[in-house]
Parts: C-alpha cells; sequence; structure tokens
C-alpha cells in the first residue's frame, strides 16, 4: 500500500483545500513562478501555476510512491527508471551521499539489495513547485520496512527531490532526504534508514 498524502489527508494529487492558497501573483518582472501546495498547518506562500504543478503532480506521484513501495521491498529498478542518467545527478541520502549517475545508480542497486518486506509506503506532500522543465517537492516519506533482514520497522524520512523533464517525461536529479529532528517529528515514529 503507499499513498501521497497532503497534511495527513490522501488526496488525488490536489490540495485539499483550494481556499487555503493566496491568490496568484507574478514577482517583479512578470517571470511565472510556480505554486506551493501547502500542509495542514503550514504558512501560505503561493505564487501562480496551478495547472503546471498540478499537471506535474500528475503525471509523477503515482510512478513515484509504486517505485518507491518497489525500492522498499528490494527491486531497485522502478526507482531507478524514475532518475534522470543524465548528469549532473545527486543524492545526499540518509545514509551516504554521491554525486553522478553511474554512483547513485549503483548506490541504489545497493540500498535495494539491502531492504524487504515494505508493508507501507506513504508520501505526505509538504510543498510542491513547477515552471518550465524543472519541479520540486518537499515531502515526508512514512516507511514500514525490512533492513538487512531484520524485523519490519516504521521510519519517517524529511525528502526534497528535483525534477528535470526530458523527452517529455519528469526524471529525478536530485534527492536529499534524512532523519526528523527527535523534537520536530511528526505523530508517527521517526529515526530514517533509507537514501
Amino acid at each position: 500500500q503507499g499513498g501521497v498524502r497532503y497534511g495527513g489527508k490522501r488526496q488525488a494529487h490536489r490540495c485539499p483545500d483550494p481556499e487555503r492558497l493566496s491568490p496568484a501573483t507574478s514577482p517583479p518582472g512578470g517571470d511565472r513562478c510556480c505554486i506551493i501546495y501547502l500542509a495542514e498547518g503550514s504558512d501560505a506562500g503561493e505564487v501562480g501555476g496551478v495547472d503546471e504543478v498540478d499537471d506535474f503532480l500528475t503525471a509523477t506521484f503515482a510512478r513515484q510512491v509504486a517505485a518507491e513501495t518497489a525500492m522498499h521491498n528490494g527491486d531497485a529498478a522502478p526507482r531507478l527508471a524514475m532518475w534522470s542518467p543524465n548528469d549532473p545527478v545527486t543524492l545526499f541520502g540518509a545514509w551516504v551521499s554521491h554525486t553522478g549517475w553511474d554512483d547513485v545508480s549503483r548506490t541504489f542497486t545497493w540500498l535495494g539489495s539491502k531492504m524487504s518486506n515494505c508493508t507501507s509506503y506513504d508520501l505526505e506532500i509538504v510543498a510542491a513547485g513547477a515552471s518550465g522543465d524543472l519541479a520540486y517537492t518537499v515531502a515526508y516519506e512514512h516507511t514500514t520496512a525490512s533492513i538487512d533482514g531484520g524485523p519490519a520497522e516504521a521510519y519517517t524520512l524529511r525528502v526534497t527531490h528535483i525534477y528535470r523533464r526530458e523527452d517529455g517525461e519528469w526524471r529525478i536529479v536530485h534527492r536529499h532526504g534524512d532523519r526528523l529532528p527527535a523534537e520536530r517529528s511528526p505523530s508517527t515514529e521517526a529515526g530514517g534508514r533509507s537514501a
């Protein structure tokens, strides 16, 4: 099981309450920016581009949730397929960091070999934006899986992804994942373990 959540509520890639979003504005110079979807309790701070962000989320997140669930069940191939093989790509993981597709892809294959028995993976979006051929997400990953054959355990990571559109498809080019500080952990158990 997996899913995308906004503010703890499962949604079909839309803000749970569009009224919480401020009116679209343009920055000085008139450049179009992206909308930011905010989790419950987050400060408002939004600028135009609703359709662009919605299209990005619709095209990306079902695939990403399926890829991450497979990764946590020991199959790195779907995660590898979500990523761009075109440098520059970077990984600042909870376990290890690398730059360049060769090192990043080897790391994902290694990580996949250490994970199994994923009983849940949920991606809780805090913010997302898209403009042109670049997009980002800021999220919590709530996972229950086995590491190195041990018992399945629940953990949460804070993650930031940067995406680049290549040949019409959104591909991940950067991931930063880390554990939650104990003093700011959500109601779910903290203490992540994956990159």
